[in-house]
């Protein structure tokens, strides 16, 4: 509950002008209003404000001039979830609190309650800035470097991987295995259909088109039987797919052991986008490993960040001579 209402508590005499001032500054979209006695009369809006400037362009008249409204309040003992009942019940954002005087001593304000649940947050420590600084100390502004190769000898080793290419996003990662994997104009491309729509842009950019295969309950991964079934009617119509892209949602593993299986039987290279997954394990063996492409992302959002970037991991000798 917000209790110091300085700045938003307002007089049915305050001016348009006034009154815009102070929702500007209190950033909450609401204003609310009392009389001389200090006694709550309503909640101002934005929309309260937006309204009276389309009805009247004098910005100096006063906010008594507003249609009446019946004020919705509550008590000084509403827990935070009735408030939060209230409110979605009656579809507003703000709920003022009044005392037994009638005058407003706190505001439940919807938008202030709904802290996001952050994904992935990014920590900067004294590591970090003595690299970046580094950087600068060295003059090394060129997009390669001694950093970018022992980065990514030390990402192949970490995985297990006989290589490791350093590209500028997860999604350039992808791009650049269905190039090695010569897919072009006039091919097919199965992709997991829960995804970010990086996972899938790069076979449009190739010129192929895209097979959406759904996912199982488990893990939301994509389904290992929707895989097979998929497979077996692009075989019997004669168009099987150049490559099958998986991807591991919030960094959870799909089912490698059958849907690699899946793909060898149908002689399709499959791509694992383990964006999200760096660090992960299955079985022993690290996310990114299963297949024969494996791609990391290093958005702001990822397990590690460089701010942006991304890297192909392979054992694939052919393809490392491509790239």
């Amino acid at each position: 509950m917000i209790r110091d209402l300085t700045g938003i508590l307002i007089g049915r005499d305050t001016s348009l002008r006034h009154a815009l001032a102070a929702m500007n500054e209190g950033a909450l979209g609401c204003l609310l209003m009392a009389d001389d006695d200090q006694r709550f009369v309503r909640v101002v809006t934005d929309g309260d404000l937006r309204r009276a400037i389309m009805a009247s362009d004098d910005l100096d008249q006063p906010l008594s001039g507003l249609s009446p409204v019946t004020p919705l309040t509550t008590s000084e003992d509403t827990s935070a979830a009735t408030a939060r009942q209230t409110m979605n019940r009656a579809k507003v954002l703000q709920l003022p609190v009044v005392n037994a005087d009638g005058r407003p001593v706190g505001l439940f304000h919807l938008p202030s309650m709904d802290q996001p649940i952050l994904l992935s947050a990014p920590h900067m420590g004294e590591e970090e800035r003595q690299l970046v600084a580094e950087a600068f100390e060295t003059n090394w502004i060129a997009p390669v470097g001694p950093h970018v190769d022992a980065f990514e000898d030390e990402l192949a080793d970490l995985v297990g991987m006989d290589g490791a290419v350093a590209l500028s996003s997860g999604t350039a990662a992808i791009h650049l295995a269905l190039r090695l994997l010569d897919v072009g104009p006039g091919d097919v491309v199965f992709c997991s259909s829960l995804t970010f729509v990086a996972s899938c842009n790069p076979i449009l950019y190739q010129g192929a088109s895209p097979v959406f295969i759904d996912s199982e309950p488990e893990s939301w991964n994509m389904s290992p039987g929707a895989l097979s079934r998929a497979l077996n009617d692009a075989r019997a119509k004669g168009k099987p797919p150049k490559a099958v892209i998986c991807v591991n949602i919030y960094g959870q593993s799909a089912d490698y052991d059958a849907i690699g299986r899946i793909c060898a039987e149908h002689d399709v290279p499959l791509i694992e986008d383990a964006a999200e997954s760096l660090g992960a394990t299955c079985g022993g063996k690290a996310s990114g490993t299963f297949a024969r492409f494996g791609i990391y992302s290093f958005n702001g959002n990822k397990i590690i960040t460089t701010s942006g970037g991304g890297a192909l991991v392979s054992n694939d000798q052919i393809g490392r001579a491509h790239v």
